[in-house]
């Protein structure tokens, strides 16, 4: 099963940088389900988890990006995170995180303990590009 699993890796890699005039600059790491339309760049130290990636469109370095469809002609900026968040629309009257949230982010805070997990950590990541 790991012989077949790197084969894919390799192949996709393939794919990627011949035949849809995909680059990467410095290491990446591209999961296998990513698409992507062609003439892309990706900067160094990319993360790109399940994402389609539309026809010259380019993400800059030291970005994560999971779940996500970017466009056409798109330009996605440097240190931009964009991962699996969570509102509790069922538990809290707002979704808000100062209402659940010690995380703090606007400075205030209405509670002292963490009352509900609002990131999901990326996992599962499995071709790496260099």
């Amino acid at each position: 099963m790991r012989v077949l699993n790197k084969l894919k890796q390799i192949l996709n890699l393939y794919i990627l940088k011949k035949k849809r005039n995909v680059t990467t600059v410095g290491k990446c790491k591209i999961d296998i389900r990513s698409t992507f339309e062609g003439y892309n760049k990706i900067g160094k130290n990319c993360i790109i988890t399940n994402c389609k990636i539309g026809y010259a469109s380019y993400i800059s370095e030291n970005t994560s990006i999971e779940n996500v469809d970017v466009g056409r002609f798109c330009s996605i900026g440097k240190n931009l995170q964009i991962i699996k968040g969570r509102h509790p629309s069922k538990e809290f009257v707002s979704t808000q995180p100062l209402f659940f949230s010690i995380s703090n982010n606007l400075g205030i805070s209405y509670v002292r303990e963490q009352k509900f997990l609002e990131h999901i950590l990326m996992k599962n990541l499995r071709l790496v590009c260099q």
